[in-house]
């Protein structure tokens, strides 16, 4: 029993675990005194039901005391029935010391894990109990490996050895489950952070700097490339808990044979070489695909805003479609070259586990003419135990790649959208009910890559309220540019614009504004409106404006967006007039109207809006109603031509 008990390697191993254990508790024992000062504080808050937090502190307690049976077991079953009386008779083992501190430290990291789960902290991220309970199911993992080789080498009773599979096959389900759910919501938490922040980021970016980063390219960030990161997380667990499994295994190996173990390492260390290179190539094709994805979302985008167009010309369709599908075969080309990339890098792992394999039967028994065929059994059989664990592995690899390659593109999409962003736009406004607003001398310029594609200004023009002023000129006149400068959603490239005696920036230029553009979108709530106050309202003119029957706002919340363009218009224009803002602008409004609303919006609308002291802008064609303006600004080549005078 002594010589069995005092052979170099157990003594090696007891001061190993006295260490790493040691250093571990008091960590653990740390943790656990910042943990009950944080609970004092009222930083921790305590959660769940009482019936919850017994079952967790019952379940805990059960498993430590199973890990206290399987240490205290330990000698008998494995040092052919010594008990702890005749270790301690010892005078110098260390194996009774490295059961003591071994079990300190289960039990501080228990307490650490009850009390950080019965009083989590908001929005904390436990990765140190994810990593520990990550190491736990792989050990374990190894754990039922070892179980099992040494049962099959046992003709003893293996009941004994029996209970150390079932502890081992408790703490890897246990802590497979643990770290899945743990990790599963730090993801979701960190993806909720990281979408929030984007938002936030592009809800404060200026109109025409947003023009810049293009709408396919925020979708797939905001969709696509989170989804991702979501996704993987799963195969990135088994990955982590199988690559400590395999660690662990390794270390069991090196204690039956150091020469089997370094002629592995050598072929690992050659195999990670050849996987590190054949990665990197699948990175480039990853992000290549990811390009060619946001290529395919635009012409998504294309297809469902111009569906109607394309159904009503063939040869516009069959060219669209000939385009789309086109990028869509670049797209399918690049991942598949990137997938069959990845592909390789699981062929040269497997192909490598199957060399290792053969060299351990074949090479090794030549090389080292000493190798027992019991321990090649054993290296035979933790490999062949070990081939779901390095599946799981290879097949992280990846996934981890794309993972890197989205997150790169979430943090490349941040910083363009934080670097064109402002605070500003967080800033108090003052908007004053009445407003006088002159552009003196603006300019604003659409760069075609290096050249200027077209030009307007310098423009100086006034409105003020109580004005009606219409805007018209032929397409491509820049009555729309004009409109957005004043609005403030483009910036004058030179110039400035006046509100009230003092230059505004384009945020807060754009808080005196109310408008109706071509494009204007509906949404399906009403925001920016206080609904509850002005419910009568919305119902008078829901019917003048004759889409009572079409639809209704029940807390804010319209019925159906599913409206006619002249009806979508109609709704949009009760919007602005519940906003009630000192300034209106209406772009081409009345050109999807009937002629009887055509005539409500200019002869009762906008002289009504005019009356209540209101400044209204309106982009218009329509030269019968110019007798209605106070002014008319007419627009040619980005230029302002003349400002007639309304005949009354």
């Amino acid at each position: 029993m002594e010589s069995i008990l005092h052979t170099k390697q157990t003594e090696i191993i007891s001061w190993l675990i006295i260490a790493t254990a040691g250093l571990f508790a008091l960590y653990c024992a740390g943790l656990v005194l910042k943990t009950l000062f944080q609970i004092v504080n009222q930083e921790r808050k305590f959660q769940g039901t009482g019936a919850g937090a017994v079952r967790t502190v019952l379940f805990t307690t059960l498993v430590v005391g199973a890990i206290a049976a399987g240490l205290y077991g330990l000698p008998n079953h494995f040092f052919d029935g010594t008990t702890w009386a005749e270790i301690q008779a010892l005078p110098s083992s260390a194996l009774l010391g490295a059961f003591w501190v071994a079990f300190t430290a289960v039990v501080m990291f228990a307490l650490h894990f009850v009390l950080t789960h019965l009083y989590p902290k908001p929005e904390e991220r436990p990765l140190f109990t994810v990593s520990i309970f990550s190491v736990v199911s792989g050990c374990s993992y190894a754990l039922v490996m070892f179980i099992v080789n040494t049962a099959l080498k046992t003709d003893t009773s293996k009941l004994g050895l029996g209970s150390y599979f079932v502890l081992g096959l408790v703490l890897y389900v246990f802590g497979q489950k643990l770290v899945r759910m743990n990790l599963n919501k730090m993801t979701n938490n960190m993806l909720f952070r990281v979408r929030v922040d984007l938002i936030q980021k592009i809800t404060k970016t200026p109109f025409y700097k947003m023009e810049e980063i293009g709408k396919e390219k925020i979708y797939t960030t905001l969709n696509n490339d989170t989804e991702t990161i979501s996704s993987s997380i799963g195969l990135i667990v088994i990955g982590i808990t199988s690559s400590v499994t395999i660690l662990t295994s390794f270390v069991y190996l090196a204690v039956s044979d150091l020469f089997a173990l370094l002629t592995t390492a050598v072929l690992i260390v050659v195999a990670g070489v050849l996987i590190n290179l054949t990665n990197k190539s699948a990175e480039r094709l990853f992000s290549q695909s990811r390009d060619a994805q946001n290529v395919f979302f635009r012409y998504i985008n294309d297809l469902l805003g111009g569906f109607k167009e394309l159904y009503l010309n063939r040869r516009k369709r069959d060219e669209f479609r000939e385009d789309m599908v086109e990028s869509c075969s670049e797209y399918r080309t690049k991942r598949i070259a990137a997938d069959g990339v990845a592909a390789n890098v699981y062929f040269v792992g497997e192909l490598v586990a199957f060399i290792v394999l053969g060299g351990l039967i074949f090479v090794l028994p030549a090389l080292f003419v000493g190798v027992h065929n019991e321990t090649l059994s054993d290296y035979v059989l933790v490999f062949l135990f070990l081939k779901g664990p390095l599946d799981n592995v290879l097949n992280m690899i990846p996934r981890i790649t794309q993972v890197r390659v989205s997150w790169q593109r979430i943090q490349q999409i941040s910083e363009q959208v934080a670097r064109l962003g402002s605070d500003r736009m967080e800033e108090p406004v003052v908007v004053e009910a009445q407003v006088h607003i002159a552009l003196q001398d603006v300019e604003f310029s659409y760069l075609n890559q290096e050249q200027a594609s077209f030009h307007v200004g310098p423009i100086s023009c006034e409105f003020s309220s109580g004005e009606l002023v219409f805007i018209t000129g032929g397409n491509g006149s820049g009555k729309s540019t004009l409109a957005k400068l004043v609005t403030g959603l483009y910036a004058p490239s030179n110039g400035q614009i006046v509100v009230n005696g003092r230059q505004l920036d384009e945020e807060h230029l754009g808080q005196h504004f109310s408008t109706v553009f071509t494009d204007y979108y509906l949404f399906e709530k009403l925001y920016g409106v206080d609904h509850a106050d002005a419910e009568q309202e919305m119902q008078k003119y829901l019917q003048v404006l004759g889409i009572e029957s079409k639809l209704q706002i029940v807390d804010g919340v319209f019925s159906t967006t599913k409206l006619s363009t002249g009806q979508k218009k109609r709704l949009a224009l009760l919007i602005t007039y519940l906003e009630d803002r000192p300034v209106y602008l209406f772009d081409e409004w009345a050109a999807d109207q009937d002629p009887e609303f055509r005539a409500y919006f200019y002869h009762e609308l906008l002289p009504e809006l005019k009356a209540r002291g209101k400044c209204v802008i309106a982009i218009t064609h329509d030269d019968r109603y110019f007798d209605l303006a106070d002014k008319v600004i007419k627009m040619e080549a980005g230029q302002i031509m003349q400002t007639p005078v309304p005949s009354r």
